[in-house]
């Protein structure tokens, strides 16, 4: 009997043993699913930061490339403007020119006449 005790004591302690080893495994592995569960979520919340950043580059992207366009055709109209302007200014100024040479051309012709008259006038006077 006392063999058998012994060897019932042998069993309960390989038994208690066995609990205690089981007992710190699940400990570890409940521990090691803890430290999973954080690094998923690290790695959840980066992933989501990562796609809002792409996401406000490509919006960026795109206000940047709408500006670009608006800017492309605010130049374009700009200039086409200024041109307009040059070409005006340019008709406008050649008109002033031609009328300003029509009125030379009457004044030097009315001169002429007077010039002639006077010179008519001179010539009778030196005739008596």
């Amino acid at each position: 009997m006392a063999q058998r005790e012994t060897q019932q004591l042998k069993q309960e302690s390989s038994m208690e043993t066995w609990r205690e080893e089981v007992q710190q495994l699940r400990e570890a592995l409940a521990e090691k699913e803890e430290q999973l569960s954080r690094a998923v979520k690290r790695r959840q919340m980066r992933t989501v930061a990562h796609v809002e950043a792409l996401t406000l580059l490509n919006s960026t992207q795109a206000a940047l490339k709408e500006s670009e366009l608006k800017c492309a055709s605010l130049e374009e109209t700009l200039h086409s403007q200024q041109q307009e302007n040059e070409e005006t200014h340019r008709r406008e100024l050649m008109e002033q020119e031609e009328g300003l040479n029509q009125k030379l051309l009457v004044i030097q012709e009315e001169f002429e006449g007077s010039c002639r008259k006077k010179g008519k006038d001179l010539m009778k006077r030196k005739r008596p």
